[in-house]
């Protein structure tokens, strides 16, 4: 049996692991299944782009510049998307599928 997967562990994933979380959305987890259509399953598709690329800036700058709008790197300013990433959480985390988050969180839990 499945347990309930809580937002504080998406978001967790997000400010620790934004790698891992944006491989289970991309479809190229190893925890991704056969079945798993990540992109096609999205209420909204530009929501889910923005979700992506706000992983991607956790990556790149850190958990602590999650909470800024952007960040400045040389001369290129690079938005955070964290309302966007807020908005996902609250409306069903769309495209993350639980079967594949579940596996994941099995082999490496939070916190």
């Amino acid at each position: 049996m499945m347990a309930t997967i809580q937002k504080s562990d998406i978001e967790w994933l997000a400010a620790n692991r934004p790698r891992d979380l944006h491989d289970l959305l991309m479809g190229t987890s190893a925890y991704t299944q056969d079945v798993s259509d990540s992109f096609s399953e999205c209420d909204d598709e530009s929501d889910w782009t923005l979700v992506i690329h706000h992983l991607l800036f956790a990556e790149q700058f850190g958990a602590a510049a999650r909470n800024t709008k952007g960040e400045w790197k040389g001369e290129r300013y690079y938005p955070s998307h964290r309302e966007v990433f807020d908005g996902w959480l609250v409306t069903g985390m769309s495209g993350l599928h639980p079967a594949e988050l579940y596996a994941y969180l099995v082999d490496n839990p939070v916190g």
